[in-house]
């Protein structure tokens, strides 16, 4: 109990030889930095509604409005809209070992990264250059990770489809719309 006591003593006496200028001071720093980073978060999240609500009217009301008009592109305020669509893909956890079965079975496994990684103490510079060779002799646990690239796995999804070939796309996590490209002329 003494240990609390003598840390608290220690913490006023830090204080005694502040002026009271300087700790004036030194609010008024801490409380504007307080202040700035509440405006942060706030612009923050402002940007991010802005991006949502761009995205909806990107990918949900204008194509819906033009296609409604039978229009797959037009010109408005100097701008060229067009209509494209676009594709997202994540493998979601829980599917990816389904997911990474059937690029294996239809010989599309080159898409597939492997990473193995393994953290080596203070020391160990030697075992660290000759794992690949002795890592389970040495007992090592390596990380291995499997994964593939959201963007190669968009780029492999659109080339499937484009050529008629069929996908689940729940299984790679995947969603396909149509969104409005705009372009200043």
């Amino acid at each position: 109990m003494s240990g609390l006591f003598d840390e608290m003593k220690a913490d006023a006496d830090a204080f005694v030889d502040i002026k009271t200028e300087d700790g004036s001071k030194l609010s008024n720093l801490v409380r504007e930095a307080m202040r700035l980073q509440d405006e942060v978060r706030q612009h923050e999240k402002a940007a991010k509604d802005l991006k949502s609500e761009s995205l909806r009217i990107i990918r949900e009301l204008i194509p819906s409005e033009m296609q409604e008009m039978g229009l797959d592109r037009v010109d408005v305020d100097g701008n060229s809209v067009t209509l494209n669509q676009f594709c997202y893909a994540s493998i979601p956890a829980d599917k990816k070992e389904e997911a990474f079965a059937f690029l294996r079975s239809i010989g599309q496994d080159d898409i597939i990264k492997n990473e193995v990684k393994v953290s080596f103490s203070k020391g160990q510079d030697n075992e660290a250059g000759a794992f690949v060779d002795d890592c389970a002799q040495k007992g090592l646990d390596p990380e291995h990770k499997t994964t593939v690239h959201p963007m190669t796995l968009q780029a492999w999804i659109k080339d499937r489809l484009a050529s008629g070939q069929e996908i689940n796309l729940e299984t790679f996590g995947a969603y396909i719309g149509t969104e409005a490209k705009i372009r200043r002329k």
